[in-house]
């Protein structure tokens, strides 16, 4: 058994003198950090597989368990992501020192941390201009979750993109379906993770040519990596809208088609791809506005707006639900046209990827909150031509690594760095300002 406990001080900035000592209690959730840390079948997504000095560097735990996350309301129940509504006030990653930006991420306390076999007890220190809010929840996470955090309200990440973590970071980063190697499934851009399985789309003449392959993500199975090929006919659909090149995106099991990168005003049509029954239906809309790589997420739909650093939100019927600013505009006449939508968690994921932009992050969507906040993570790396999403049925974050050329063009599968590891509500809030210091420890031991 594993017992937690968490402790919180505020001390005057100027004098040291201490204001507020809080000593609580948590839940550990052994089932979430086992999921949090397994390999999806041949994607080596465990840190395990990893044997960058980064992350060999310290035990296992510390990877595992290495991140702190305050968030500004307390969270009901148990789950493994962060509930929609709330927000995070403040972050750490186990050996991570921060003096500048963001004012979210405080600094590790080595000389008060430390690992024995049966104890792990982590110290985090947030200055004067640090973690300023309502904290009423304390969790543990992973290390690569507790540096990237669930958004930063500031509005800010570091200033150099090699100092954002990707979320990958942890993982050995192969192939999660490697029998594709040979095949034309290899060199497509058209492909997609959803509940379990890797589909491919192209559209030749009047059908939609279609590879379904069973992905050994989380349950083995008889027809795990076998390509199921067949043909879905659009003769009724408006085919000739759309081009070779497919943005893809998924929400509900449901996969859904628009044109990449093609600039579209007045009618815009979305085919869904319905994965129980291999169909696809047609939504025709109008948007009112000139866009293009239209994705859908969390049941919602993302329209960038041509040439502008707006993107606009509608419910799947049509209708308005909100506008965000995703980044600073560049002087790209294509005006951010990689701008594609996945998702996190409970969270909606912009992929940010104007060319020249300063931001290149990833900014996180709360649809119930309507806030859209930057998070340490990058794509400095490689281009992502289809979306970070998080499959439904074995919760890994799956994507298409691509980086350039026909040979590299893999499905990769990584745990979600995100988890929960404990939930520790406080009784009380605690409301830090700019007067104040704070630490905040962590112990959890075997008893």
């Amino acid at each position: 058994m594993v017992h937690g406990r968490t402790r919180i001080k505020l001390y005057n900035a100027l004098s040291g003198h201490t204001l507020k000592d809080i000593v609580s209690e948590n839940t550990f959730q052994k089932g979430v950090i086992a999921e949090g840390v397994r390999n999806f079948g041949y994607a080596k997504g465990s840190f395990y597989n990893n044997t960058d000095g980064s992350i060999v560097a310290n035990p296992p735990v510390c990877e595992m368990i290495g991140g702190i996350l305050l968030f500004k309301e307390q969270i009901t129940g148990t789950p493994s992501f962060l509930p929609l509504g709330n927000e995070m006030t403040g972050n750490g990653a186990w050996g991570v020192m921060n003096s500048s930006a963001p004012t979210e991420l405080g600094s590790f306390d080595t000389a008060s941390s430390f690992v024995s076999d049966s104890k792990v007890k982590q110290v985090y220190n947030y200055a004067a201009s640090q973690a300023n809010g309502k904290i009423s929840c304390v969790c543990l996470t992973s290390r690569t979750g507790g540096y990237i955090g669930y958004g930063n309200p500031s509005g800010v990440t570091m200033a150099n993109s090699q100092d954002r973590w990707a979320f990958e970071r942890n993982a050995g980063c192969v192939d999660a379906v490697p029998q594709t190697t040979l095949s034309s499934i290899k060199s497509t851009t058209n492909k997609i993770c959803c509940d379990g399985k890797l589909y491919t789309f192209t559209l030749n003449g009047t059908n939609v040519d279609v590879n379904k392959i069973k992905v050994p993500l989380k349950y083995a199975s008889i027809g795990d990596c076998v390509t199921k090929a067949f043909s879905v006919d659009v003769s009724q659909l408006h085919y000739s809208w759309f081009g070779s090149d497919f943005a893809l995106s998924a929400s509900n099991k449901i996969i859904y088609m628009t044109p990449l990168g093609t600039v579209k005003t007045g009618t815009y049509y979305i085919w869904a791809y319905d994965t129980s029954d291999d169909t696809i239906s047609e939504i025709e809309l109008n948007l009112g506005i000139s866009t293009h790589s239209v994705s859908v997420s969390q049941g919602k739909i993302f329209a960038p707006v041509y040439q502008t650093n707006k993107m606009k939100i509608f419910n799947m019927d049509g209708t308005a639900y909100d506008e965000i600013e995703i980044g600073t505009l560049a002087a790209d006449p294509l005006g951010g046209m990689n701008t594609i939508i996945g998702e996190i968690g409970n969270h909606a994921l912009i992929h940010w990827a104007n060319a020249g932009d300063p931001e290149r992050i990833f900014k996180l969507y709360d649809k119930t909150s309507k806030t859209v906040l930057p998070i340490n993570s990058n794509v400095y790396s490689y281009n992502r031509t289809q979306c970070v999403r998080q499959d439904e049925s074995s919760g890994a974050i799956t994507y298409q690594f691509y980086a350039g050329g026909t040979s590299s063009k893999e499905m990769w599968a990584i745990p979600n760095p995100l988890y929960l590891a404990t939930i520790n509500n406080l009784d009380n809030a605690v409301i830090k300002d700019a007067t104040m210091g704070m630490t905040v420890e962590y112990i959890l031991e075997e008893v």
